[in-house]
């Protein structure tokens, strides 16, 4: 089996060893890399298999990185995972930029490596579609308890269950997804 190369660009030597034994110590081959500039040139000559760039580097910062690698032809194909530091704005603008994933300090190994196997799958499509229903089931983890917090408080303001799924549908931007909410109710509401 051939070995998986992975470019680890952040600046922290605390977190640079932190990574490198980490995945080391799961059979990578890690490059670390502290600027912005050398990841650039260090994709196009390792053509790595997965890289994970801080936000904050010397040279050019993460954003610009991920931007330029992710819109080479040569490089594009790499998926980037963006080191965060948890703050949302940073984190979509770093996924528009074109990283494919995004994790967060303080890193979490298990997480971190889940996204790394999944994604360094993704020269097949069924990696990636595998990281997307992953992150489909964790979103309706915690939507689903939060629904229910929103659905009782709602029902706590009106006298009845049309009032309620009226109110709940009006929170529904798009007039075809309230219409097909307060159908599938209606039908739910016959099948008691």
């Amino acid at each position: 089996m051939m070995q998986k190369n992975i470019i680890v660009a952040v600046s922290i030597p605390a977190e640079q060893e932190f990574l490198q034994e980490l995945l080391i110590a799961k059979g990578y081959c890690v490059t670390i890399v502290d600027d912005g500039k050398e990841v650039e040139a260090k994709s196009k000559q390792l053509e790595p298999h997965i890289i994970l760039i801080d936000t904050v580097l010397p040279g050019l910062n993460g954003f610009q990185v991920i931007r330029l690698i992710s819109h080479d032809e040569q490089t594009k194909h790499i998926p980037i995972i963006l080191i965060g530091a948890g703050e949302l704005a940073n984190e979509k603008w770093g996924v528009r930029q074109g990283a494919a994933a995004v994790v967060t300090r303080p890193l979490d190994a298990q997480d971190l490596l889940e996204k790394i196997a999944l994604l360094g799958n993704a020269g097949s499509n069924a990696g990636l579609m595998e990281y997307l229903q992953m992150a489909e089931q964790r979103l309706a983890y915690y939507i689903g308890p939060l629904a229910k917090i929103l659905v009782n408080k709602a029902a706590q303001q009106t006298s009845s269950e049309v009032q309620l799924y009226q109110m709940l549908a009006s929170n529904i931007p798009d007039e075809n997804d309230q219409k097909e909410f307060l159908a599938s109710l209606e039908k739910f509401a016959h099948q008691k």
